[in-house]
């Protein structure tokens, strides 16, 4: 076979060019990383606090898209968008002895699996848990003792807040791919 040498100069740089703008796709612009960057930090600390690792990395994507410099408008910051009141919180009742850096993934991923667990354990039902994570456990236990929410007082037959409601749906339907993809049987 033999190789034309005008056909290689064009070919080569076009080559080089893909190879970078896939670079540029999978690490991002932004700075924003994949999943990939956190797999080890969500299966490690979701693990420890006998969460399915599934939910917690669709609820990092839900809550920040994976960008662990994230700040929400009303201070939630980091990769599972912690409210620095909330991390001091957790960090106090679960003994946590490092410093408190909620731009630090592992610091972050750490304290927000440990949230979680807390309120898995306040909170029976899933969809409780994370309505709870979103809208305050202070609201949802409002819910649960209004009738016009919840018939047994433990789960939710609706979840007053639109807001709150779409963000459990997107992170059902993130938590379904990523147990489908990542994390399946």
């Amino acid at each position: 076979m033999k190789f034309d040498k005008e056909k290689i100069i064009y070919i080569l740089p076009m080559i080089v060019l893909a190879v970078i703008i896939g670079c540029i796709v999978v690490v991002g612009v932004s700075g924003k990383r994949s999943f990939f960057s956190y797999a080890a930090q969500i299966k490690t600390y979701s693990t420890a606090n006998d969460l399915n690792p599934a939910l917690v990395a669709a609820l990092i994507k839900a809550e920040s898209g994976f960008d662990k410099n994230a700040k929400s408008e009303k201070g939630a910051v980091g990769l599972m968008q912690l409210m620095p009141e909330t991390a001091e919180f957790i960090a106090d009742k679960v003994g946590y002895e490092g410093k408190i850096n909620l731009k630090s993934p592992d610091c972050n991923i750490c304290l927000g699996t440990e949230y979680l667990a807390y309120l898995s354990e306040k909170f029976e039902d899933e969809t409780t848990m994370l309505c709870a994570y979103n809208a305050g456990e202070g609201r949802v236990n409002l819910w649960l003792n209004d009738e016009k929410y919840s018939s047994d007082g433990v789960t939710l037959c609706y979840i007053p807040f639109a807001e709150t409601r779409k963000y459990v749906e997107r992170i059902n339907k993130y938590k379904s791919e990523f147990e489908r993809y990542y994390f399946g049987e």
